[in-house]
């Protein structure tokens, strides 16, 4: 490739990477599920507060409070992002039993994604 190749999504599933952005969200997806499932250290404990409420629906599950935030500063604190990110995941990623193919189902939705939007770019913005 050259200096000023373009880069995407194909050439990225070539050598089975994620961009940057998408990198950060799957692992601060990552740090979240090890938070459900009691392996996260205590600061990512401290961060998160799962969601209480009065009933359960097939939506509800897992879901975690998003603090309010007053400036847009605050929009970018993985503190907001992380449980945005979590919250917007689907249920049966969610529910995987071990970390590991929580790894390897969030790498395949978010390529899945990414597919999405080079196909359809309008769509996402």
């Amino acid at each position: 490739m050259g200096n000023r190749f373009h880069i995407g999504t194909k050439e990225f599933e070539a050598i089975n990477w994620l961009p940057t952005k998408e990198r950060f969200e799957q692992c601060t997806c990552v740090a979240i599920f090890n938070f459900f499932a009691g392996a996260a250290p205590v600061y990512i404990s401290e961060m998160f507060l799962p969601l209480q409420q009065s009933h359960t629906t097939r939506r509800s599950q897992n879901k975690l409070w998003i603090p309010n935030q007053k400036t847009n500063r605050g929009l970018g604190i993985i503190s907001y992002v992380g449980p945005r990110l979590w919250n917007s995941l689907p249920n049966f990623l969610k529910s995987v039993e071990n970390v590991n193919k929580f790894k390897h189902k969030s790498k395949e939705l978010f390529f899945n994604n990414l597919r999405d939007k080079e196909k359809n770019p309008y769509l996402y913005y």
